[in-house]
């Protein structure tokens, strides 16, 4: 049976735990948000909505089936920037790798900063610490959401329209399984 080194155990811990740093906060925190954001839209695109719990979609999965309801195709780099936030996420929850974990952040930074359009505005936030930074990043990807989350209404509206009148016209109102053509 292999021995453990306790001391080295009790030191390990306490170096991981006795931190959390404030950008791990908002990076976890920012990314529950944003996949709740994910399931509000999926949901409003949907007709049976209750199914989507069953469906056990990951993360990415989501980001796309949402980014499919997205109307305006200015969002490209809004979409890089929510999976670079979801890569860096992962690399929190699966990993103590800090190297890896600078480079994702890294990856988030570029991709915000691309995505703003005024000039002072960019210049002002390279400077920003990375857990406000992040707070920023995750704001714009939560607005752009809410827009698609909206679109996502439209469409699930309009499919919910036509599922009633295709019901209307074509199942027998007590026999909804069978068609009556």
């Amino acid at each position: 049976m292999k021995r453990i080194d306790t001391q080295k155990f009790i030191e390990k811990v306490t170096q991981h735990f006795a931190d959390v740093d404030p950008l791990t906060q908002v990076v976890l925190k920012g990314h529950l948000l944003l996949e709740e954001r994910l399931n509000a839209t999926l949901r409003h695109s949907l007709y049976n909505p209750e199914l989507l719990d069953t469906m056990k979609l990951n993360f990415h999965h989501k980001m796309l089936f949402a980014q499919s309801f997205a109307v305006s195709k200015r969002g490209a780099g809004i979409w890089e920037l929510i999976a670079a936030i979801n890569a860096l996420r992962n690399g929190i929850a699966h990993s103590l790798d800090e190297e890896q974990r600078r480079k994702q952040f890294q990856r988030v930074r570029e991709r915000y900063l691309r995505e703003l359009e005024n000039p002072e505005l960019r210049k002002e936030d390279e400077t920003e610490p990375d857990h406000l930074l992040f707070l920023k990043a995750y704001a714009m990807c939560e607005g752009y959401l809410l827009r698609v989350e909206g679109d996502a209404e439209m469409i699930g509206n309009s499919i919910r329209r036509m599922i009633d009148v295709m019901r209307k016209e074509w199942y027998a109102p007590d026999q909804e399984s069978k068609v009556n053509r």
